[in-house]
């Protein structure tokens, strides 16, 4: 196992967690970038895939992200007080 190997392997978890949870949808170009950084990590990536890489994936994997931290914060504290 590379010194990055672990970077790959938290890639490949999160992509899947996108497909999974809906956010890419099979039949698209962000799928198909996907399931190859999936297999084969970024460095797999020709200059067009990276793109779409970095201009419609990297953005979903932050909104991922963000709505696991609001999940974690919501179950330490609770849910927000409802708006009047």
């Amino acid at each position: 196992m590379g010194w990055n190997d672990h970077i790959d392997n938290d890639l490949s978890e999160s992509l899947k967690e996108l497909i999974a949870g809906g956010f890419v949808f099979e039949g698209g170009a962000p799928f198909a970038v996907a399931q190859k950084a999936i297999e084969g990590g970024r460095a797999s990536l020709r200059p067009d895939e990276m793109k779409v890489f970095e201009e419609q994936l990297v953005p979903a994997l932050r909104a991922l992200e963000q709505a696991k931290r609001e999940d974690e914060a919501e179950d330490a504290v609770g849910p927000p007080p409802p708006a009047d």
